[in-house]
């Protein structure tokens, strides 16, 4: 990848996370302790931060991105480093899916979060899944050919496009996907965990995993998605 495109993506990418933020200002208030799960690059946590809010955000090692916009903690993927209801907002964006352990992280989302408390989930919806899967085949064709003919990676490109595209998450692959990520599967998860779901918000911006046009703004993502649907739902939880 170009740094050129790299660089487009990344800029793409903060947009689309700038954008879940001011969707959720109003439930963000000075001086609240947030923790963000999952903070990737940091560029939420800073934008959170810059609300008032006082955040701490953790990632894995292997997540987090060299040029961060804020301090985001190591820790082990297992335990989270708080005590006991002694947080009162949590947050994680497009980050769910990819714990494979999923149950262990509600049980210490739940222990961690104060009894009056609550959580904000951003997770990818089934609209986001399938056309992922759809631009799966074109972005893998479009490499491939962009690819010097006589070049071993020619064939490497074409070899490695599979029938199946493959999965984004933890499940077993992306038709399982279209399944699971269905907004009443994420409810009924949530709720064996001993959540309440308050309300579920569909964020209508279109845009798939495969950034073909990371160029485009958010306001001709949002007209897209009046025709192909939002890429994410928002869960607001409390504990139940």
């Amino acid at each position: 990848m170009s740094d050129k495109r790299r660089n487009a993506v990344l800029a793409h990418i903060n947009r689309l996370r700038s954008e879940e933020i001011y969707l959720i200002r109003h439930l963000l208030k000075k001086e609240q302790i947030v923790l963000e799960l999952g903070g990737g690059n940091g560029w939420q946590a800073r934008e959170m931060s810059n609300l008032g809010c006082v955040v701490s955000s953790i990632d894995l090692e292997n997540r987090r991105n060299s040029s961060l916009y804020f301090d985001v903690q190591s820790y082990d993927g297992i335990q989270i480093p708080f005590e006991n209801e002694t947080v009162e907002v949590f947050f994680s964006s497009n980050v769910l899916e990819h714990i494979r352990d999923i149950d262990n992280i509600l049980k210490e989302l739940h222990r961690v979060l104060k009894p009056d408390g609550y959580g904000i989930v951003i997770l990818p919806s089934v609209a986001w899944r399938f056309w992922t899967l759809v631009t799966y085949y074109v972005y893998s064709v479009f490499l491939a050919l962009k690819t010097p003919f006589r070049s071993k990676l020619k064939f490497e490109s074409w070899h490695k496009l599979s029938i199946v595209a493959p999965a984004h998450g933890e499940y077993a692959s992306s038709f399982h996907e279209l399944y699971y990520y269905q907004r009443t599967q994420w409810a009924g998860k949530f709720v064996r965990h001993d959540f309440k779901i308050l309300q579920v918000i569909n964020v209508q911006t279109f845009y798939t995993g495969y950034v073909l046009f990371p160029n485009l703004s958010v306001e001709i993502r949002k007209k897209l998605a009046r025709v192909f649907g939002g890429a994410t739902n928002i869960f607001i939880l409390s504990r139940n």
